[in-house]
């Protein structure tokens, strides 16, 4: 579906139509649109050794009315925080 409003909740349901008619609809289905995730926390130090480091992190705050599926890990170029 499209024109949708992200975390808005929908609820959808489905018929089938031929040429004697349209069916009974089916049952319905209630779900959310989904916006972007935010409320992330700054990332925690867990440990590290001369080619590595370990670090943690908590799930956002807000999910945008989905569960979160994965998450990318971006680290800065060389230690000068500005290019990513």
């Amino acid at each position: 579906m499209f024109g949708l409003n992200a975390g808005q909740q929908y609820t959808f349901r489905v018929f089938a139509v031929n040429f004697n008619g349209k069916s009974l609809p089916s049952l319905s289905l209630t779900v959310y649109a989904c916006g972007m995730p935010s409320g992330m926390a700054s990332p925690t130090y867990v440990a590290s050794d001369k080619t590595s480091i370990t670090i943690t992190w908590l799930p956002p705050t807000y999910q945008g009315g989905c569960s979160v599926y994965d998450y990318a890990v971006y680290r800065d170029n060389k230690g000068a925080a500005t290019i990513w």
